[in-house]
């Protein structure tokens, strides 16, 4: 056989697949668990395709919102997977890449109906949920419930909380007084009485009878000195720290604030689930995406089938996370107080994915309104209502 008929049966063998690299953007400041599974996740996948390497791009928090704006634009180079909140997946619908069919529907197969409804963008499947932050009742045994303590209704925990501060000489509950945990608060506790914020055609209403009820609610609490005072000035991460102290008997808070506590057998705190006769998990949830364009597309489909497989869910489950497989899950809280957050793993809620901003706005100024006492309950919601169309309205 001649040189040319060597050279053409060498173009028919098989070429080894030429190394490539991903990156893959994080935001920092960000927890040591969420950190060590995106760590353990690269490092298991590029085990599994060793001509991959998996580079993690730290980057700063403050910096996420213009980096995804210019990476949703430009040209000339985006990275090709980003951890992003479900709350930004609206907004950036038009720049995510549809997920691929088998990771979409490995989620659909695996986790609750409600969760997977968080993490779509205008009706697609665009997100693999990566790390999982339930909100629970964080409390002092000692000050507030007694061990084991389960409120069924946030009157016990206002009632409660009142006598803590009149007998014990700490606040009683935390209450923030604005922003995104305010908001959500809000809607657990109007979720816990079973309330919605809906009109009869399923428009958001804030001035819905059972969101007068919830803001009734925050005023007695504020009034019976069941909270600390000064409500308004008081921001969530202000209330942490001072749960922390022993200052404050009672707080809702991520389920991360356990790794800032230490071990509850060791610290003496509780945790209870979100107060309410029917359980649900209200939550935050961050994603990992694709942007539209992106280098690697083939590679960037395999490592988000692969972050969505049981393995790689496994991987969050070792660094502490919580997993949306039944099973990983329920291994991951066995065990622990976290194991409370079981009871509503099927009904999971947050903020509204695309109203949040909207619905924020609102809630804050009629907070503002009706615990200064320049608005009556009925008429700083309907204010805010208002507010909140406009809002609305200018997002889109």
């Amino acid at each position: 056989m001649g040189t040319l008929g060597l050279l053409f049966l060498c173009s028919l063998l098989p070429t080894a697949a030429e190394p490539v690299t991903i990156h893959v953007v994080a935001w920092q400041p960000t927890s040591a668990g969420a950190d060590k599974a995106l760590r353990l996740l690269c490092t298991r996948f590029s085990a599994l395709n060793p001509t991959v390497t998996c580079t993690i791009m730290r980057q700063p928090i403050d910096d996420a919102y213009r980096l995804m704006h210019y990476w949703a634009r430009t040209d000339v180079w985006r990275p090709e997977v980003l951890v992003v909140s479900e709350l930004w997946l609206a907004e950036f619908s038009k720049s995510l890449a549809p997920l691929p069919e088998k990771a979409a529907a490995t989620v659909r197969a695996h986790a609750p109906a409600s969760l997977v409804a968080r993490l779509k963008a205008a009706g697609a499947d665009v997100s693999v949920p990566w790390w999982i932050e339930p909100r629970v009742l964080f409390y002092w045994p000692h000050l507030i419930g007694g061990r084991d303590w389960q409120p069924d209704s946030w009157d016990e925990v206002i009632k409660r909380a009142a006598e803590t501060t009149c007998k014990r000489k700490v606040w009683g509950l935390g209450l923030p007084g604005s922003g995104p945990a305010a908001a959500q608060l809000f809607l657990e506790m109007l979720w816990s009485m079973g309330g919605v914020l809906r009109d009869p055609d399923g428009r958001t209403n804030l001035s819905a009878p059972s969101a007068e009820e919830v803001l009734s609610l925050i005023l007695r609490a504020d009034a019976t000195q069941a909270c600390q005072p000064q409500l308004l000035t008081w921001s969530q991460a202000e209330l942490e720290a001072a749960f922390a102290d022993c200052k404050l008997a009672a707080l809702v808070a991520g389920a991360l604030l356990a790794h800032d506590l230490g071990s509850p057998a060791d610290k003496k705190y509780g945790i209870a689930r979100i107060p309410s006769r029917k359980p649900f998990m209200s939550v935050s949830v961050d994603c990992l995406v694709s942007l539209q364009g992106a280098g690697h597309p083939e590679v960037v489909a395999r490592f988000l089938e692969f972050a969505a497989s049981r393995e790689g869910q496994a991987q969050i489950a070792e660094a502490g996370g919580l997993s949306f497989y039944p099973d990983l899950l329920a291994l991951a809280v066995k065990d622990t107080a976290l194991a409370v957050i079981l009871e509503g793993r099927e009904d999971i809620r947050g903020l509204p994915i695309e109203e949040w901003g909207a619905l924020v706005k609102g809630l804050d100024q009629a907070l503002y309104q009706a615990l200064s006492g320049r608005r009556t309950v009925a008429r700083a919601l309907e204010e805010a209502q208002a507010t909140f169309r406009e809002a609305l309205s200018d997002s889109f």
